[in-house]
């Protein structure tokens, strides 16, 4: 037996017997618990094994839970809590639910799969009986349904009847074992308590000859439950190396970079009289000499599914495991209140650090006021007198509709100044996120060339405020799917262009209307219409409004 549970020790289950049959199974009392979940997804996420039952997974009927590198079929409890069996098949293999018990608290608990791994198809049982829970028969009758159909059958969970003991659920079970032609792995007791140790946890098959291996190991983390484990001489196909493409960005040269960047064909840009066909140009450029100084390398990697799981937690869980162990052995009360004190200072220990890790729990805003005051607003909108002169009425509606009227000598006109250099380095030093919009470049790539790529953006920007001009590239972008801020407009991924364009322009109208303010403060607007914005201005009292033909409203976004 191994001192622990850990994906170390999965490790070593799965590199030695990398094309047999893997089936494992755990008891882990509420994989609801953050700390069960985080330890659960740090031990098995991409581990090998082909197979993972888990019994008193406290799953609700809406319960989600993914593990990476498996698909999860479960069955949970409708009428209390607690119980529950799920299992975790490889996402490579093909799997459907035969059939699945109904939940009742009283009977046992159990869900019947057919998988196909490689070019044989298994049928496989999960089940969770709770203590002294009869109605056994509801499992054998679906046994017996779907057994004649397949060669090989495996059957895993928890039954909750100590072997050995002699007693009436022991006899049951025994019983039930042997009529459905099944052989139990042999293993230890697999449940430890102060006061005595139980064999409560199975893995049976029809085809005992083919075992080649088993074991089982503590799983202090989740209960007083052994993970067990059974390796069966089947032979399966090898899983594919999980792989990610990234922009390397490690081996550029940056004199080189600069100097292609410079001899770079930007007249082709220059001579475009059309936005659209600048856009594509610069774009076309960027990423030719993206893909000669910084290509895309692929690399196969273990994804860390836990990230928040830091060196000293997992020292920690080193430390509880070993106080555990010393336990087990001497059964001693204060070796047992010093492994409670550090069991419960893990979960508490996760738990904080999923938090920070989430950036969850922050306190609310302070500024609990609106853009616009709501006082302000409703008084000056109840305030207005409805007029029944239609002479009036016809006299106000002519001097809105006919334009002659409204001269450049009668208002003041609104224009954007020019861009400069320094007004550019500012707008892409504002931009804190490394994300990538639908034009796949990086901003980073972009702040390393930006000596040499200055007067091209000076152009580009210049050319499409002073004209009025924005290319549909801008009004296209990605989105996350499940916002991240309170500002709707920060959860969209642009073009890398247009980010430092969406800063210009929003510097130079605050610049303009002497409005004070970060961007997004300046930035928190209401859409009246298609592209009429509405800026409240506070020292005045006072709403602004024009018209941008930029990001509002976004034409089109890719869902990631």
């Amino acid at each position: 037996m191994s001192d622990s549970l850990n994906s170390e020790y999965v490790h070593n289950i799965t590199s030695n017997y990398a094309t047999k049959l893997k089936i494992a199974h755990l008891n882990a009392q509420s994989l609801c618990d953050v700390a069960h979940q985080t330890e659960f997804l740090e031990i098995f996420s991409n581990s090998g094994l082909d197979i993972i039952t888990v019994s008193e997974t406290w799953f609700k009927n809406k319960s989600h839970f993914i593990l990476p590198g498996y698909n999860m079929y479960n069955v949970s409890s409708k009428d209390r809590n607690g119980g529950g069996v799920a299992v975790f098949i490889k996402s490579e293999y093909k799997a459907k639910i035969l059939e699945v018990s109904n939940g009742e608290f009283d009977k046992p608990e159990f869900i019947f799969l057919d998988i196909l791994i490689g070019s044989v198809k298994v049928l496989f049982a999960g089940i969770y009986r709770r203590p002294k829970a009869g109605h056994m028969d509801l499992f054998m009758d679906v046994f017996y349904k779907y057994v004649t159909d397949y060669k090989y059958t495996f059957v895993c969970g928890d039954i909750n009847a100590g072997f050995g003991r002699g007693g009436d659920d022991t006899k049951m079970i025994t019983e039930v074992i042997r009529l459905c032609d099944l052989d139990c792995v042999p293993f230890q007791s697999t449940f430890h308590t102060a006061y005595c140790d139980s064999n409560l946890d199975i893995i049976a098959s029809n085809c005992p000859d083919h075992l080649l291996s088993y074991g089982q190991t503590p799983a202090p983390g989740f209960s007083c439950h052994d993970l067990i484990y059974a390796i069966y001489d089947l032979t399966i196909p090898r899983s594919k190396k999980q792989a990610i493409s990234y922009i390397n960005f490690s081996n550029i040269v940056v004199c080189d970079l600069l100097q292609d960047m410079c001899s770079a064909p930007w007249h082709e840009m220059y001579n475009q009289n059309n936005m659209d066909c600048k856009l594509d140009c610069f774009n076309n450029i960027i990423t030719d000499l993206m893909d000669k100084h910084a290509p895309y390398i692929t690399k196969s990697y273990n994804q860390q599914s836990a990230p928040w799981m830091t060196q000293a937690i997992k020292a920690l869980i080193k430390k509880r495991d070993k106080l555990r162990k010393k336990w087990h052995r001497a059964k001693n009360q204060t070796d047992f209140e010093n492994f409670k004190n550090i069991r419960n200072n893990v979960k508490q220990s996760i738990r904080s650090a999923k938090v920070r890790t989430l950036q969850l729990g922050k306190g609310k805003s302070m500024r609990t006021e609106p853009v616009i005051p709501v006082n302000d607003s409703n008084s000056h909108y109840s305030s207005v007198a409805s007029v029944n002169d239609a002479v009036v009425v016809s006299g106000c509606t002519e001097d809105y509709t006919n334009r002659d009227r409204l001269t450049s000598d009668s208002a003041e006109k609104f224009h954007f100044k020019y861009v400069l250099p320094e007004d550019i380095v500012s707008a892409i030093n504002s931009i804190k996120s490394k994300a990538m919009g639908i034009d796949l470049i990086p901003v980073n790539f972009i702040k390393m060339c930006l000596p040499a790529l200055l007067p091209v953006l000076d152009h580009l920007f210049n050319y499409s405020l002073q004209n009025g001009i924005f290319p549909n590239m801008w009004k296209l972008a990605n989105i996350i799917p499940v916002p991240k801020c309170l500002a709707w407009i920060l959860d969209f991924r642009f073009p890398v262009a247009e980010e430092m364009m969406y800063r210009l322009s929003v510097d130079k109208t605050r610049n303009y209307h002497g409005l004070k303010g970060s961007i997004e403060e300046i930035w928190n607007v209401q859409c009246t219409a298609n592209h009429v914005i509405l800026v409240w201005k506070q020292e005045e009292k006072k709403c602004l409004a024009w018209t941008l033909d930029i990001r509002f409203p976004v034409a089109e976004g890719n869902m990631y």
